[in-house]
């Protein structure tokens, strides 16, 4: 313990020389006050230090009460606390500055290693526009068109004019609250369309919100999948070709030019959609795009189109697998494996089969029976209940839009209204209205355009049912239309679904579900007709 007391006096003594000393050396000093501050700290962590020693020895020695502790005085660690600021040098030593870095304006041409990577990462940006309607191409300015408006136009594009306007608009159900929902979402469609035709399904507010956009804002604003182009640029062209425009005629014929122009150029050799490096293309991406040109064809008869669906077509029949549907997978130059059937995909397909019927092209009629053969398969017989698939995934999924599916590709293939599964299908659909709750289900807006497809083929039959059905489906999908700011005449994505179109998606769709009062012409309608000799056994 003695030793212990010794050793407590030397490093007593030699904290008090160091603090000297520094004392001596702050007074020769500039930075006197610095050095004055630690040799202050210096002398109270000696006398900590020594008083501390001090306790345990004692405790040791058992100078303490017993059953208590010393109090050991809290050592200081914090040196820096409340120094006083240095002040800087009156000189300093001159550091070069770093290399500067040439950056590129837009204007410059980048290297092709940037303009690879740029492609690879990152969606074309657009400076904030506020100029809406943004129509491209050659557009007819409404104000100054001298055409006679009652004018029919090619192919079948007069009838559905004719049927937006007055009377025909008003018993088909439609009004003018609903043309002018279907005029303002497709100004807001013509903003958004890329200079190379597509519809941009993730990267469509770049046109109108400022550079530098975060996932965030894009998350917003209703982003949907990345790799969604085709087959959402396939439903903004429907939304078009659903008032009668065409490449080559109407308001919109500038958009109308350009979206073609992208579909086709993103044809394979084989005839199916989705060309570029890199993008999951689906069947529901090849059957949409498929249909869009196909629609456009109907309406246009331009013989360019002709050749192209012919290819599509070719390649959609290919695409079938031994369920007699269609799965998601697109296949390259070889046959579809597994035997998974969709219903929601195969609907796509036969829609799109149907318009290219409509427009002259030869169907197999071996074709057909195969496909009715299909849809009896996916159709649970008892109840009138589509069934999704019959494989995983969603395996016997059943629901409201498998209903209307089911339902509405039977009648495109001439199964009449009156037969025991269309009855069934009928009465479901009626006992599931339109609300908010269907649009925010899983169905959500594709049950309704399903579903409004099915009601408007036979609302001659359904008089009543159909007017309650129609209002409450406008009812809801005009909830969701937006009215101001630079979404003006965009749809809110709303259904579990929307995730993968997006704002894109059920702005189309919502249109879509607006123009079925003319979209479904009768001419269109009589040619499903007159297939119903499919049924008779």
């Amino acid at each position: 313990m003695k030793n212990r007391h010794h050793e407590v006096k030397i490093t007593s003594l030699i904290y008090a020389a160091v603090a000297h000393l520094v004392i001596l050396i702050s007074l020769m000093s500039v930075q006197k006050d610095y050095f004055i501050k630690i040799s202050q700290i210096f002398e109270e962590n000696h006398n900590i230090a020594y008083n501390t020693i001090k306790a345990e020895t004692s405790y040791e020695a058992g100078s303490s009460e017993a059953g208590t502790s010393p109090q050991i005085p809290e050592v200081q660690n914090d040196l820096m606390t409340d120094l006083p600021v240095i002040p800087a040098p009156q000189s300093e030593p001159t550091i070069p500055p770093p290399k500067e870095i040439p950056i590129t304006d837009d204007e410059s041409e980048p290297s092709q290693e940037m303009k690879e990577v740029k492609e690879e990462i990152t969606p074309p940006v657009k400076q904030r526009s506020m100029n809406l309607p943004k129509f491209k191409g050659k557009v007819k300015d409404a104000a100054t068109d001298s055409t006679n408006k009652e004018t029919e136009l090619p192919g079948q594009n007069g009838v559905r004019e004719k049927g937006r306007k007055g009377v025909g608009l008003e018993e088909a159900g439609g009004d003018q609250a609903t043309e002018e929902a279907v005029e303002e979402g497709l100004q807001w469609l013509a903003s958004v369309q890329d200079d190379d035709g597509k519809w941009d399904s993730d990267g469509f507010m770049n046109h109108y919100l400022p550079n530098d956009i975060t996932d965030n804002d894009r998350y917003k604003e209703g982003a949907g999948r990345t790799y969604s182009d085709i087959g959402i640029t396939g439903l903004c062209l429907l939304a078009f070709t659903g008032v009668g425009n065409t490449h080559e005629s109407g308001k919109y014929s500038g958009n109308v030019a350009l979206a073609k122009q992208f579909l086709l150029s993103e044809q394979r050799a084989e005839g199916g959609f989705g060309k570029t490096v890199g993008w999951s293309a689906t069947m529901y991406d090849h059957s949409i795009a498929m249909l869009a040109l196909a629609d456009l064809y109907f309406i246009s008869k331009d013989s360019e189109l002709r050749k192209p669906l012919e290819k599509a077509l070719q390649y959609l029949i290919a695409m079938r697998n031994i369920s007699g549907g269609w799965d998601y997978t697109q296949y390259w130059n070889k046959k579809p494996e597994g035997d998974r059937g969709d219903l929601s995909i195969s609907c796509w397909a036969i829609m799109a089969i149907s318009s290219c019927r409509a427009s002259g092209i030869n169907i197999s009629n071996d074709l057909l029976k195969e496909l009715k053969t299909f849809l009896i398969d996916y159709t649970d017989s008892s109840t009138g209940e589509g069934i999704y698939s019959r494989k995983s995934p969603r395996a016997f999924d059943r629901g409201p839009s498998m209903v209307a599916a089911s339902s509405f590709s039977r009648k495109l293939l001439g199964e009449k209204s009156t037969s025991n599964i269309q009855k069934k299908q009928h009465n479901k659909i009626v006992k599931e209205e339109p609300s908010e709750k269907t649009m925010n289900s899983q169905p959500g807006i594709w049950y309704l355009y399903y579903g409004s497809l099915s009601m408007f083929i036979d609302k001659s039959e359904y008089e009543e049912e159909w007017k309650k059905w129609n209002n409450s489906c406008k009812n809801v999908v005009m909830k969701y239309r937006c009215k101001d700011g630079v979404r003006k005449g965009s749809f809110d994505p709303v259904d579990p679904f929307s995730v993968h179109g997006g704002r894109l998606c059920s702005t189309a769709m919502s249109i879509l579900c607006l123009q079925v009062y003319y979209r479904l012409t009768p001419a269109y309608i009589e040619k499903s007709k007159e297939l119903s000799h499919l049924w008779d056994d």
